[in-house]
């Protein structure tokens, strides 16, 4: 099935050296286009549109606007900015209301491949239901006591990145909210970002402070405490399953990059069950039939003939974190669906979210959640005796919550 895209801007040159050069394309994208925010509007309302691309600095109706608007009207719509003004005011506004932000001037190949990679994601999910609420998200609460934290680390006169670094690195919403900004094209980055300090270091305090203070990117968690799902249970397991990813691939692999990918998939695994808080009755019902003695996985897949990981991985992906965080995410329950067969920041979580954190502390056999047979692909199976004895003395020591974090 076509796809159709909406390019919005007011330099009608834009306009034509976009036509000419994404022709090409037609056989497999519809194209529109609109110089005014306006014209973007009536499109969207006698047509189908599935990618919105905008400039922001419009006369009448600026970009911001025009993202606010559609956000709200047809939630449905991806949303991307493409723009020449990267000044700190204009990225913060764009923020709350943008999937992802591509710099002018743009290479056309790779404009045509972040659009693509977008709508890929898309064609995994097939309930137009989830399709909306996965996209009409702006952000995603984060845990209060955190939240607090880092206010107080970038109101003070004497804060570091590291400082900074290290509280993001214990909160799911937050790691994903500053990678999705700094791996946009606005930095002009050679390549993906995994390594928190290193991005608040790019990203600088004044942009974070006004991030967290002003446009409160952030959020504390606000919604009615579930009897069905513990967030401060979920933000624990999810620091513990990133930290040990992190020591198990410090094992294997001396690459720190490697170490960045495991540890921020393992923090964000979950976090598609944050989006699952914006469905209705479906926690309630997933705990009928966990108590009916189904599968808590299965149970998801029986109502929303999905599961946290694909939700939690769509989002990502539609925010242009790296395709490694994704994947990780994406696959984490059942990493034989993927055709990796190397060890990956994908064996870091699956082994520490499989066994050594949610089986262990359940009581249930070790062996129950394990991919035996990605494990063998990878040739790790060997090593599971040691990474169990490495749970085990890290969650002794402590070194589950806290740990390194750079």
């Amino acid at each position: 099935m076509k796809r159709s895209i909406l390019f919005v801007d007011d330099d009608m040159l834009l306009i034509d050296g976009l036509r000419r050069s994404l022709r090409p394309m037609a056989k497999e994208w519809d194209l529109h286009f609109a110089d005014s925010g306006q014209k973007a509007l009536e499109i969207l309302s006698q047509k189908t549109i599935d990618l919105l691309v905008t400039d922001i600095r419009m006369p009448g109706m600026d970009g911001v606007q025009l993202l606010e608007i559609v956000s709200d009207r047809f939630p449905q719509v991806l949303r991307f900015v493409l723009s020449g003004h990267t000044d700190q005011e204009m990225t913060i506004k764009t923020t709350r209301v943008a999937h992802q932000f591509i710099a002018k001037p743009c290479d056309y190949p790779m404009l045509i491949q972040i659009i693509r990679n977008a709508l890929d994601l898309r064609d995994l999910q097939t309930n137009p239901q989830l399709i909306k609420v996965i996209t009409s998200i702006k952000k995603l609460p984060s845990l209060p006591s955190l939240y607090v934290q880092l206010v107080h680390e970038i109101e003070s006169p004497n804060t570091s990145s590291k400082a900074i670094a290290n509280i993001i690195a214990q909160d799911i919403t937050m790691t994903a909210k500053i990678l999705q900004l700094v791996n946009s094209a606005f930095y002009g980055l050679a390549s993906k970002v995994t390594n928190l300090q290193q991005a608040v270091t790019i990203l600088g305090t004044n942009t974070l402070k006004a991030l967290v203070l002003s446009q409160k990117v952030f959020s504390e968690f606000q919604g009615e405490r579930s009897q069905y799902l513990s967030i401060d249970a979920l933000w624990r397991h999810s620091v513990a399953v990133g930290n040990l990813a992190r020591s198990i691939a410090s094992s294997v692999n001396p690459n720190r990059e490697l170490h960045d990918d495991a540890q921020v998939g393992g923090l964000m695994h979950d976090i598609g069950k944050l989006i699952q808080l914006s469905i209705p009755e479906f926690f309630q019902q997933r705990y009928t039939l966990i108590n009916d003695g189904v599968d808590p996985l299965e149970a998801e897949y029986q109502i929303l003939g999905t599961s946290h990981a694909e939700l939690g991985a769509y989002l990502l992906g539609i925010w242009g974190l790296p395709t490694t965080v994704v994947r990780t995410v994406a696959y984490h329950h059942h990493p034989s669906r993927q055709t990796e067969t190397a060890f990956s920041a994908l064996t870091a979580v699956h082994v520490p979210e499989s066994i050594m954190i949610r089986d262990l502390q359940e009581g249930k056999s070790p062996d129950n959640a394990l991919d035996k047979n990605y494990l063998t692909a990878v040739n790790a199976t060997h090593k599971l005796v040691s990474w169990v004895e490495l749970y085990k003395t890290m969650s002794q020591n402590g070194l589950l919550s806290t740990g390194e974090k750079g």
